[in-house]
């Protein structure tokens, strides 16, 4: 692999965060220790690269920040767990509310049965009493 491949390689790494020998600082020395040349060499011959290379840095220092993306993106996600919340604690309500309504619907239904049985028994009591006939 050619020095300049090197560069490049050391370049991207650094620029996605993913710096292999250094701790991914994005200046000239941790782009020179990343590539595995001397500092110098870096200046005088690649010059055109470190070049190219600060200028990724400075769109990325332009750019909004990850941290400013992550915080929009945080305040959005609070902002649809509140919905969401609301719309949960709704229909719980609902559920509790139908709940409430089934127990007093069994309740009738219940009472209903046991009036429809109680009638049924004075029936069967009526039907057998022999009415008395006149002669």
């Amino acid at each position: 692999m050619s020095k300049e491949a090197q560069i490049r390689a050391a370049m991207e790494r650094l620029l996605l965060g993913r710096a292999i020998h250094t701790h991914a600082q994005l200046d000239a020395t941790t782009l020179a220790a990343e590539a595995g040349i001397a500092r110098q060499d870096l200046y005088r011959t690649y010059r055109h690269l470190f070049d190219e290379f600060r200028a990724h840095v400075q769109r990325l220092h332009n750019s909004p920040t990850t941290d400013d993306r992550h915080t929009t993106q945080i305040q959005r996600l609070r902002e649809e767990l509140q919905t969401v919340t609301r719309r949960a604690a709704r229909y719980r309500a609902e559920r509790d509310t139908c709940r409430q309504e089934r127990d007093i619907n069994a309740s009738q239904v219940a009472h209903l049965d046991e009036q429809n049985r109680l009638l049924r028994q004075q029936l069967n009591e009526l039907r057998r009493i022999t009415p008395i006939r006149p002669n």
